[in-house]
């Protein structure tokens, strides 16, 4: 099946905004928003809350530099490891 890694850490960091901008911006809730932010997610789907931070950023959601698909076992690997996103769309 395979799942997605968002990568906006770097992203952000250019922005050289706080989580707490961000989310004060977006209307997002900071503790998302910082997850996001603070390290690359692995997550099972792409929620509209992840959109919505790559149209703040002004990135697109599409590019594999911002949101990458890996196989299940690719995944499963230790470089991939990273905490799932919560099932909350």
């Amino acid at each position: 099946m395979g799942k997605f890694i968002i990568k906006l850490k770097d992203t952000h960091e250019e922005t050289g905004l706080t989580s707490y901008a961000v989310a004060r911006d977006t209307g997002l809730n900071n503790a998302t928003v910082r997850k996001y932010t603070t390290e690359n997610v692995l997550t099972e789907r792409i929620y509209n809350y992840i959109k919505t931070l790559c149209d703040y950023y002004g990135v697109d959601w599409r590019d594999p530099n911002i949101i990458d698909w890996v196989s299940d076992e690719e995944a499963d690997s230790p470089e991939t490891k990273t905490p799932l996103a919560a099932a909350v769309s």
